[in-house]
Formats: structure tokens, C-alpha cells, sequence
């Protein structure tokens, strides 16, 4: 029937799938079928959350400059068309992705731009994914950089919501 648009989100949800069964290179055919018709019609919103997707499938198989890539091309999509929360989304992936690399630093300074958008719209379940990981990164920091880290929070204003230690506790409690 000629329904492009439809069969693009067919494709991104057919991805969903692959990716959900760890059929990566499945994954990335439907999310690259459903990326070419998006482009196509000048679809950046659906284009961006493919992007983002390619960006988990390549962080996934360890490609990570990949990954980085797909992710800063979403992440330009959502904040030239003002998506805050979309754009936290990728802040968070892009925190885990230098985190993974192992640079504290970069991941926790990812981390707090995703916890500050998280708060404002009052997303509990991604501020709290955002903030545990906050913490996995300072305690993974050298002491100078904890300290450098601990600061930072401070001064995003996070400790008058909780503090890192109250956050450390609660993840010592849960495990």
C-alpha cells in the first residue's frame, strides 16, 4: 500500500526483537531498512531513535568508537528538536559507553546531565539507573577523583534530593 513510514516502524520494532534475542547483526539489518526510509522522508525523529538503537548495538559488540558515533548522531537530532528527555536517554548511554572505556570522568559528567533532565520530569526509574551509576563510577575513581566527583554532585545541587552516601548505602542494602 505504499505506507513507508509504517513499514519503517515495523522495521525498528523488528530490531527491537533482534536485539532482545542478541541477534545483533539481525538487529542492524531491520534498524538500517527502517533508517533508510526515514531519511528518505526527512523522519529525524525516527531516524534518531534508530540512531540511538545502532548505538546499543554496536556498544553491545564492544564497537565502541561505532557506538559513540550512533549516539552523537541522535543525541544531535534530539537537541536540535529540543527533546530533553530523549536527549537524557542518549546522555545516559553515552555516560555508560565512557564508563565502559573506563573514564569516570566523562561517564559521571554524561551521568549528571541525564540526572538533572531526569528530575526535572520527574522520571524516578531513570534518575535512579543515572545515579546508581554515578555511583559505580566514583567508587571506581582514584580518591582524588572521588573527591573531584562527590564535589560535582554536590554543586549540581543532587545532594538536597540524596546524597552519594545515602545512594551507596541503598546499593550495599540491595545486594
Amino acid at each position: 500500500h505504499g505506507n513507508e513510514h509504517g513499514a519503517a516502524m515495523t522495521y525498528h520494532q523488528l530490531g527491537i526483537i533482534a536485539q532482545e534475542q542478541r541477534d545483533y547483526a539481525a538487529a542492524e539489518r531491520w534498524y538500517k531498512q527502517s533508517l533508510a526510509i526515514s531519511e528518505k522522508h526527512g523522519n529525524e525523529h525516527g531516524a534518531a531513535m534508530t540512531y540511538h538503537q545502532l548505538g546499543i548495538i554496536a556498544e553491545a559488540q564492544r564497537d565502541y568508537a561505532a557506538a559513540e558515533r550512533w549516539y552523537k548522531q541522535s543525541l544531535a537530532i534530539k537537541e536540535k528538536h529540543g527533546n530533553e528527555h530523549g536527549a537524557a536517554m542518549t546522555y545516559l548511554q553515552l555516560g555508560n559507553l565512557s564508563f565502559l572505556q573506563q573514564n569516570v570522568q566523562d561517564a559521571t559528567v554524561w551521568y549528571l546531565k541525564a540526572l538533572l533532565i531526569f528530575l526535572r520530569y520527574q522520571d524516578n526509574h531513570h534518575f535512579t539507573m543515572a545515579a546508581s551509576n554515578y555511583v559505580l563510577a566514583v567508587q571506581a575513581a582514584d580518591p582524588a577523583t572521588q573527591t573531584l566527583l562527590r564535589q560535582r554532585w554536590t554543586e549540581a545541587g543532587l545532594d538536597q534530593i540524596i546524597t552519594l552516601d545515602q545512594l551507596e548505602q541503598l546499593q550495599n542494602d540491595n545486594t
